[in-house]
């Protein structure tokens, strides 16, 4: 445990929690603005946050945040974000371009989430300038790398800001249940960072690190599963900016053939028997989907096919009444925040993998998931936003064809993922993972060669502006992995599996140094200066370590 970090809790009037509470492809953000009136009892609920909350600036009113509807956003709203608007009690920073009515100016979004065209018969639009601040709304918000003329629009390049660039001083607070039915989805296709991209590919072709192989990203489809099992399509935002409300895919994840591997152990083919028709089509045959109800929670559900790998990977986060909290406070430079979602009851991983007769090479995907899945705040006057963000990392390694591994991990959660920090010191509850099941027995497979898979998923909640690797405010991030091996069927019956949590924090913006050399390389394209992989008010020095487990059978078989 780093120093400044406690595991202890304090007295209760000094309980500040900033958490994160994660598992799968979900991931929260939205605006907030003047729309539809706080509910009653809103002074209440201020009076009530600084009194549980010591992290408030002193003397300063709190602005307390209500939950909003897709029904309250206007169709620019939906489409770009919501703009920022002045109200008592929070004081903007003197030498940013503030646009009120922003969501109104702002005529495209690109598909590569950096670029924005906006209306110069704004003044304030028109006498934008390389390095300027520009709040404009939730999402279009950032420091202006380039900027272009063309008639009557102003082409923008965004880079990060912090919030305290934004914001000289302010208290926030929000305490709402998720509604899961009011999240929006917005697809950014050609995300430099997301596994081959355009970018990736030409990086790779000019013979520097890449992120993948080549492939591109295709579509997304998220859903909302009701208890009924009926599934509900989120509304989501096309690549161009405009509403496009439902993307589909016609392209069903398949199951394990029956008859492919006869020999195939008990358990394989139940992951993938799961999986159900909606999905996302992410690169070159990766399909993905959020659930919710149907698993329990927050949950991804993975199918890869390529080069004659197929791999089915489910992550759950079991949430019961999920419920997102947040306080912040800033003043003059210097941030105390809470961030939490409750609810978490469990967490389970698992995986069918396959390699067929005409393999040709094991899968290596690594990148960002380019979407943003968000849920609307409103009346904080600030658009202030909860995004869940992801990474992954899959790789396989099969040494021989016509071979198949399985292997599941269920674990139950006491406790909640919770960080605080307030006046310099985080503060970190304990968190107890008990797991149901021995990893290592969980891990079957028919091979003649040794085979191995590596699944990792890095979730970040963040609270703050912005989108994608951009977005910066306060955040947790938690890093799950499982991995799985097993040695040839025929040689001694080896079987490892290993499960690791890890959880990490700040308050800023991080981009995965992969993912930047990407961006960085994209934006040298267009002659732009490159950005910082990451810009930290302040972060753990060091992640804390969750759950950290090694089982294998018979035990000390494949080495320490």
């Amino acid at each position: 445990m780093n120093a400044g970090v406690s595991t202890q809790p304090r007295r209760a009037q000094r309980v500040v929690r900033i958490a994160g509470a994660f598992a799968a492809t979900l991931c929260v953000l939205a605006g907030c603005g003047s729309h539809a009136p706080a509910p009653p009892g809103a002074a209440t609920q201020a009076a009530q946050a600084a009194a549980a909350w010591d992290g408030f600036v002193a003397g300063a009113p709190v602005v307390v945040g209500h939950a909003l509807k897709l029904g309250d956003l206007s169709p620019t709203e939906l489409k770009y974000g919501i703009a920022p608007k002045r109200v008592p009690g929070v004081v903007y920073q003197d030498n940013i371009v503030l646009l009120e009515n922003g969501d109104k100016l702002v005529r495209a979004a690109a598909s590569d989430g950096i670029g924005w065209t906006l209306d110069a018969s704004d003044a304030h639009v028109a006498a934008l300038k390389t390095g300027d601040v520009v709040f404009a709304t939730s999402r279009c918000v950032g420091r202006v790398l380039s900027v272009a003329r063309e008639g009557n629009e102003v082409k923008l390049l965004l880079g990060p800001v912090q919030i305290t660039d934004l914001v000289k001083q302010g208290n926030f607070s929000y305490e709402q249940p998720l509604d899961l039915h009011s999240l929006v989805v917005y697809s950014v296709p050609d995300y430099p960072g997301a596994p081959n991209s355009a970018a990736a590919n030409q990086m790779s072709q000019d013979g520097q690190t890449a992120i993948g192989d080549a492939g591109m990203w295709r579509h997304a489809d998220y859903y909302v599963v009701e208890p009924n099992g009926a599934w509900t399509p989120l509304p989501a935002i096309g690549r161009d900016g405009t509403a496009a409300r439902f993307i589909h895919t016609d392209v069903p994840v398949p199951g394990v053939p029956g008859t492919a591997f006869p020999g195939a152990p008990p358990g394989f083919g139940d992951i993938a028997a799961q999986a159900p028709p909606p999905t996302v089509d992410m690169v070159n045959g990766m399909q993905m989907y959020a659930c919710s109800f149907d698993c329990g929670g927050l949950g991804l559900k993975l199918y890869q096919k390529k080069a004659g790998v197929q791999v089915w990977i489910n992550a759950i986060f079991h949430l019961q009444s999920p419920t997102l909290v947040f306080h912040l406070s800033i003043n003059s430079g210097a941030v105390n925040a809470h961030v939490e979602l409750r609810g978490g009851v469990g967490f389970s991983l698992g995986f069918d993998a396959l390699a067929a007769q005409d393999m040709q090479a094991n899968l290596k995907e690594i990148g960002v998931v380019p979407v943003d899945l968000t849920i609307p705040l409103g009346g904080m006057g600030v658009p202030l936003t909860a995004m869940f963000q992801q990474s992954l990392n899959l790789g396989s390694g099969f040494s021989a064809k016509t071979s198949v591994l399985h292997a599941v991990g269920d674990f139950s959660a006491s406790g909640a993922i919770l960080m605080d920090y307030v006046n310099g010191r985080w503060n970190i509850p304990p968190l107890q993972m008990t797991l149901k099941n021995n990893l290592a027995a969980a891990v079957s497979g028919v091979s003649v060669g040794i085979n191995s898979l590596v699944f990792a998923i890095d979730q970040r909640l963040l609270v703050g502006v912005g989108a994608l690797g951009f977005a910066a405010g306060p955040y947790v991030n938690l890093v799950s992995s499982i991995t799985a091996l097993k040695q040839a069927s025929q040689a001694v019956d080896c079987r490892q599996g290993t499960f690791g949590m890890q959880l990490g924090g700040g308050i800023g913006y991080a981009i995965p140094k992969v993912v930047a050399k990407v961006i960085n390389f994209f934006l040298g394209l267009v002659h732009v200066d490159p950005v910082p992989a990451s810009g930290f008010i302040v972060r753990l020095k060091d992640m804390i370590p969750l759950v950290d487990l090694r089982q294998q059978i018979p035990e000390g078989c494949a080495g320490k």
